[in-house]
């Protein structure tokens, strides 16, 4: 896909599970496409007869595809996203840090979290058995499954860079830019979607034919530039 070459080992497994997303989309994209141009809207089944025969994809049916685009792209994003800052922590955990020697902006994010990984009966358990609490408390510090929720675009990502102390940048210079605005689309087309406050139909309806590639183009660069900034703060060891 690019020329990116990551060298540690987390943020590689969270890059090839993003290019394989890429792929699938890409091949749902191809067919979408296809309707769209009209070279390719029939079924082709075998009816009670045992016998092939055609059917038309309806219009309806087409517009329920194009719409459920969003959803695969938006979870290109959110998933993407949370497998490449799990990528940091789980680096910490293998290379087993102690979490005074890890930067102020990592040290504030496992605090904060810390209380939310820790119920009372495991409080209760670590006053009683006198144990090390350094481990625990990197362990804890952190649960991806917490990180997005559906909210996930180019102003939350400032905010993440900002909270982490990386920076993301194109890959490729100016081919690889991505508008925010579509990025914000996105999401709110995924959650309005997939909070019923719009049908599939309807939001297929007002999407232009052929234009859900350029999108999904635009949320691909982004996070290309998302994991080429994580990996120059990797590298550089700038969680610490």
């Amino acid at each position: 896909m690019c020329s990116l070459n990551i060298t540690n080992s987390h943020l590689l497994n969270a890059f090839l599970e993003f290019e394989d997303k890429c792929a699938e989309i890409e091949r749902y994209l191809n067919f979408l496409d296809k309707l769209d141009t009209g070279s390719d809207n029939h079924l082709l089944s075998k009816n009670d007869l045992n016998i092939w025969e055609t059917s038309i994809i309806s219009r309806e049916v087409q517009k329920t595809i194009r719409a459920s685009t969003y959803l695969l792209i938006y979870n290109l994003l959110e998933s993407s996203m949370c497998n490449a800052l799990d990528a940091v922590h789980q680096t910490l955990e293998t290379e087993k840090i102690d979490i005074q020697k890890v930067s102020v902006k990592i040290k504030r994010i496992i605090y904060n979290n810390l209380k939310k990984g820790l119920g009372e009966q495991s409080i209760d358990n670590l006053i009683s058995s006198n144990i090390d609490l350094r481990p625990i408390i990197m362990k804890h510090g952190y649960n991806k499954k917490d990180l997005l929720s559906g909210n996930f675009d180019a102003d939350v990502l400032k905010k993440i860079e900002k909270k982490y102390g990386f920076q993301s940048y194109p890959l490729n210079g100016q081919s690889s830019l991505y508008s925010p605005k579509t990025i914000r689309e996105i999401k709110l087309k995924r959650n309005e979607l997939a909070h019923g406050a719009l049908s599939f139909e309807e939001c297929g309806q007002a999407i232009p034919i052929l234009s859900m590639t350029p999108k999904y183009n635009e949320a691909k660069n982004m996070m290309l530039s998302i994991f080429n900034g994580l990996n120059n703060f990797m590298q550089q060891e700038s969680y610490l």
